[in-house]
């Protein structure tokens, strides 16, 4: 018995970049892409931190009809408002806890 794990199709091909500075990837959208079209890629994890949350991404992602592993952007802009999150959270009946106000004066 192998212990290589059965197939179906080509084997998977995984493309890192290496992102040398905070922001890199998102303003290079375009490139991550067009580097997607060009290796034959059908899909793309945005790993975990900015662009996994970044709806503008994951747009352009589903835009250029590569599939985006993760949330959809509709839910990537609903959930990166807070108001508007909670507003649904207590649509739909889910726990919300109490919001606190602060005022700030102003500097004089």
């Amino acid at each position: 018995m192998s212990s290589e794990p059965a197939r179906l199709g080509a084997r998977p091909r995984a493309v890192a970049l290496l992102a040398r500075a905070r922001g890199w990837a998102a303003r290079h959208t375009a490139r991550i892409i067009a580097l997607a079209k060009e290796t034959g890629c059908d899909a793309i994890h945005p790993g975990y931190g900015f662009l996994a949350e970044n709806a503008v991404f994951a747009r352009a992602v589903a835009d250029a009809g590569i599939a985006f592993i993760g949330p959809n952007a509709g839910a990537l802009d609903l959930f990166g408002d807070k108001v508007a999150a909670r507003e649904l959270a207590r649509r739909v009946g889910a726990p919300v806890g109490t919001a606190a106000t602060v005022s700030v004066a102003p500097r004089s």
